[in-house]
């Protein structure tokens, strides 16, 4: 009938009693049976807890599978606990030591056995683990949960033979004081009546392997006493062979009893297992001092080495974990001391690295830069929940900034912006980048419902975000804005009808002389006041001076401004060219520099241009003495086919010059047009009969200004004007006055 065979992937744990086969030599079988049972009573309700299956004894080792390799660690750290427990206060000869190795892989699975090289590479391991310790393969510790048992590494391992391939080893780490494994020993709680069958199944396997051990001695015994006296003799002469070759094998493999360097080293092992790294070293470096280094003392300090920088990565990933990136890039730098960095530390490093930085970007305000460096602090491992906050907090500046740059967005969305930044970094923000957004998301929102609400429920408001917000410190911009916004719902507040005449009201002085006053050293500000200005005038119909004087004052103190909002200026300035203000100067001086070749079509159109106006057709006064003005100076009047007949349609317009160039007081008055711009009408091709209608009507105009007649007599700068354009003309016109003969 053949066996029933299947492959399965299970992890292996042999367990092996310390110095078990000398105690067959020196104590009874009854008392090494009573060393079994107490073996089994301790650690078999322990096997029988994490699911372990007892598959066999092989002399005193136990062979037992485990489905879950996590379970498997556990239950080996709880087994060296529960022995290193009843070992307290016990001698040599009465305490317990085991030593266990575990491996993982696929295994072939038979009723009563398992088999494979898993097996064989944990039974090979277990030749190469210390007393009252856990090694284990990497195939174990890549499995593992590796958060709910703490672990280190302990040495790459080639069992012998031809074909071995090096093994990487773990331990378990053995320290009391870390959290994992008092968790562990404070959730295993043991059942042992629950577990009793369990328990009872392998201690009648020991037992019954423990006498087929036994008996095969005595039998050998007893074989040895029936035997012919030749018989005697060729075994005693095997035994002496035999212990000869043992003696020998111990001077070769363990050396002298009282071998000092081993002595060392076995202690600096002994710091190692009780987590004392430092004392280590400085026993081994000690003793180098004095005796010199050799192979196996280098070969102790590496393994010290080995010790420090596992511990360091593992505390390493610990603090990175815990978010103290400062501690972790301090332990494993330390660790390293003068030692090249593996991948694996140099990833530590970076991952450390970068979380410091990107704290550093995200205060500059560095937002992209603070993303970029938490991606790479995260690495495979993922974000901690330091990592989320700082890329939550860049990604909050980001949102805020593009909503700031944005005029619509701002103004549809401050309030979202306000209250992301104060989820980000909380109602008390301290850094300066910061401090700003949200200042100037406040001063946005303030403006628009202090302008489309009200200024007191405005005010009201403010009042709130003052106790909320007590970093903001200044809040005169948020003020000044509200202000701002108050100042338009004032000023187009459809129950107060305004013209041209009752502007200057004594609310209307006092809310500009506020923002006046707060715009004179803020190019920025005075730019929105005069932006406002020129809004509230649009929306009446009105127009006033001040709102050119503002935006080109702002622009002045700061050109950048102009390229800002050219889009809105240059509709402004085309707005100023078309109306009848007082001052065109900043106007013109904006299409010379900035505008002309954009907007030539529409000053050749101007020059003719009329508006509807109370019912009747009229001139557009202003915009065609500008076009005419800034067509001039470029010479391209060419689009006038008739200069006489422009001339007499436009009077007004090269009538209003003030050539004299200053007012009563004396002071420059830069508005209509110069002598130059009307000489160069003059200047252009025209008949004899069109010169002497140029002269007719001069000498009209200049005869009714004599006789205190006429529009023109009133006006003081009339009769110096007329005369200039008089003597324009002729100059102008050589042939023309030549053969007029005058």
């Amino acid at each position: 009938m053949s066996t029933s065979r299947m492959q399965k992937n299970l992890t292996v744990m042999f367990t092996d009693i310390s110095g078990f086969t000398k105690h067959t030599e020196t104590i009874s079988r009854q008392d090494l049976m009573s060393r079994l049972d107490t073996h089994n009573e301790l650690l078999m309700p322990i096997v029988a807890h994490f699911d372990g299956k007892i598959v066999k004894t092989i002399g005193d080792a136990f062979l037992i599978t485990f489905e879950s390799p996590t379970n498997a660690v556990q239950c080996g750290l709880f087994m060296q606990h529960t022995l290193r427990k009843f070992n307290v206060g016990k001698d040599d000869s009465h305490a317990i030591h085991i030593k266990v190795s575990i491996n993982s892989g696929e295994v072939t699975v038979t009723e009563n056995d398992v088999f494979g090289d898993p097996v064989n590479v944990a039974a090979k391991i277990e030749k190469a683990t210390n007393p009252d310790e856990i090694y284990f393969t990497e195939s174990v510790f890549l499995a593992m949960n590796k958060s709910e048992v703490p672990t280190s590494f302990v040495k790459a391992f080639r069992p012998k033979g031809a074909e071995s391939s090096e093994i990487k080893l773990y331990k378990v780490a053995m320290d009391e004081a870390d959290e994992r494994y008092q968790k562990v020993i404070k959730g295993t709680n043991i059942d042992k009546e629950k577990n009793k069958t369990r328990v009872l199944e392998l201690t009648n396997l020991a037992e019954k392997e423990f006498t087929r051990y036994q008996d095969t001695l005595e039998a050998l015994v007893e074989s040895q006493g029936k035997s012919s006296r030749g018989m005697v003799i060729a075994v005693i002469a095997a035994a002496l062979i035999l212990a000869t070759a043992i003696i020998v094998g111990l001077a070769v493999f363990s050396g002298p009893a009282e071998n000092p360097e081993r002595k060392v080293i076995e202690s600096a092992r002994a710091y190692l297992s009780s987590g004392k790294p430092d004392d280590a070293r400085t026993l081994l470096l000690k003793h180098i001092e004095v005796h010199g280094g050799t192979d196996a003392l280098k070969s102790a300090l590496d393994e010290v080495d080995t010790y420090e920088l596992n511990a360091a990565t593992r505390i390493t990933e610990e603090l990175l974990a815990g978010d103290r990136p400062d501690q972790a890039l301090s332990a494993i730098k330390a660790a390293l001391r003068d030692r090249a960095p593996s991948d694996v530390h140099k990833a530590l490093i970076r991952r450390a690295q970068a979380y410091l930085d990107a704290r550093s970007a995200l205060a500059e305000g560095d937002s992209a830069r603070c993303l970029a460096l938490t991606e790479i602090a995260a690495g495979e491992k993922g974000f901690t929940d330091g990592l989320k906050k700082l890329r939550d907090q860049a990604q909050a500046i980001d949102a805020a900034t593009k909503t700031i740059q944005d005029e619509k967005l701002l103004k549809e969305q401050s309030n979202a912006a306000i209250e992301k930044l104060a989820m980000a970094f909380g109602d008390q923000p301290t850094i300066p980048l910061v401090i700003d957004l949200m200042k100037q998301a406040l001063a946005s929102k303030q403006y628009w419902d202090a302008r489309n609400k009200s200024y007191a429920e405005a005010k009201t408001q403010l009042d709130r975000y003052r106790q909320r917000f007590l970093t903001i410190g200044d809040w005169s911009i948020i003020e000044r804005d509200m202000h701002l916004g108050g100042f338009w719902n004032y000023a187009t507040d459809p129950s107060i009808r305004r013209n041209w005449w009752n502007w200057y009201d004594t609310t209307w002085q006092n809310h500009y002389k506020l923002l006046a006053d707060a715009a004179s050293n803020d190019p920025d500000f005075e730019y929105k006041l005069g932006i406002n200005m020129y809004g509230i005038n649009r929306r009446l119909s009105l127009i006033r001076t001040n709102e050119q004087a503002h935006v080109g004052n702002a622009i002045k103190k700061k050109p950048e401004l102009f390229d800002a909002n050219r889009a809105a200026i240059k509709e402004m300035v085309l707005t100023w060219l078309e109306f009848d203000m007082d001052d065109h100067d900043l106007a013109r001086e904006l299409v010379r520099k900035h505008f002309y070749d954009e907007v030539r079509d529409w000053l050749v159109a101007g020059l003719t241009a009329s508006s509807k106006y109370m019912g009747d057709v009229r001139p557009l006064f202003s915009k065609r003495q500008n076009c005419f003005a800034l067509l001039a100076d470029r010479a391209e009047l060419s689009s006038i086919t008739d200069p006489f007949g422009y001339f007499r349609d436009n009077f007004d317009i090269f009538m209003e010059n003030n050539w004299p160039g200053v007012d009563e007081d004396g002071n420059p008055v830069p508005t209509g047009l110069t002598r130059e711009q009307v000489r160069r009408l003059f200047e252009m091709k025209m008949t004899l009969d069109d010169y002497k209608e140029f002269r007719r009507l001069i000498g009209q105009t200049m005869d009714d200004i004599g006789a205190k007649t006429g529009r023109w007599h009133t006006y003081s700068y009339a009769s110096d004007t007329i005369r200039l354009m008089l003597e324009d003309l002729k100059a102008s016109q050589p042939a023309h006055q030549a053969a007029m003969g005058d």
